[in-house]
Parts: C-alpha cells; sequence; structure tokens
C-alpha cells in the first residue's frame, strides 16, 4: 500500500505519503518526530487490518475467495476515507492540496493491500 500512494504521489504530483501526513496533522515540532509518530500510527492500523484479515481467513471459510478478499478491502476503504476526511477537516490540515484524489487513492489504496494479501499471503498458500 505504501508503494502504491508513493507512485500515486509521483503520477499526481503531489505529497500523498500517509506517515508524513499523518505526523503533520498532529502538528509535531520536528520532522524527525512527525515521521516517527506517522509511521507508527500507520503501521499500526496496518498490522490491525491485517490481524483481522487473518481472522476472518481462519474462522469464516467463505472469506477465501477473491472477491470477498476485495469488499473487506472495500469496507476498510470506506472507514479509512470517512477517519481521513474528519482528520483532514477537523484539523484543517492544508498541505493535501487534492483532498479527493488523497480520499480515493486511499480507498483503492485498501483494496489493493486487501488484494494482496488474499493473493500473496493466503490465497497461494492455502
Amino acid at each position: 500500500m505504501t508503494f502504491f500512494v508513493k507512485l500515486a504521489s509521483m503520477v499526481f504530483s503531489q505529497r500523498y505519503y500517509v506517515p508524513a501526513i499523518l505526523g503533520n496533522v498532529l502538528q509535531l515540532k520536528s520532522h524527525s518526530q512527525k515521521l516517527l509518530f506517522g509511521t507508527v500510527i500507520h503501521y499500526t492500523i496496518g498490522i490491525n487490518f491485517a490481524a483481522v484479515f487473518l481472522y476472518l481467513w481462519h474462522y469464516f471459510p467463505t472469506f477465501h475467495s477473491f472477491p470477498t478478499a476485495l469488499m473487506y478491502g472495500a469496507v476498510c476503504g470506506i472507514l479509512a476515507v470517512l477517519a481521513w476526511s474528519l482528520i483532514i477537516y477537523a484539523s484543517k490540515y492544508t498541505l493535501v492540496s487534492e483532498v479527493k484524489i488523497y480520499l480515493v487513492l486511499i480507498f483503492f489504496g485498501h483494496l489493493i493491500f486487501s488484494a494482496a494479501m488474499w493473493l500473496f499471503g493466503f490465497g497461494v498458500i492455502h
């Protein structure tokens, strides 16, 4: 997902690096603090996303299909878009000039992350 966002940053000539945006929203003083806390928060959320995916995979055999994995990604993507909308607008964060594009990227990033987890982490192995 991080690779997808970095690639989108290059394509759209915008800085969509999630840990940096999280760090800026937290209004921390130093650049290193912003990146550190943004990265920790971002990867903690990602690990939880993967843990729930693994739980569903283990306890619900119907979750083994690719379409179901994509639906999980879509649900998580919608939740992420809602959360990011609140974060951006509540903090009046202005460094993301194209908020709508960023939110669309976040949604599709979750679809890609979910598909990759299914394909490389679970779908191929089982």
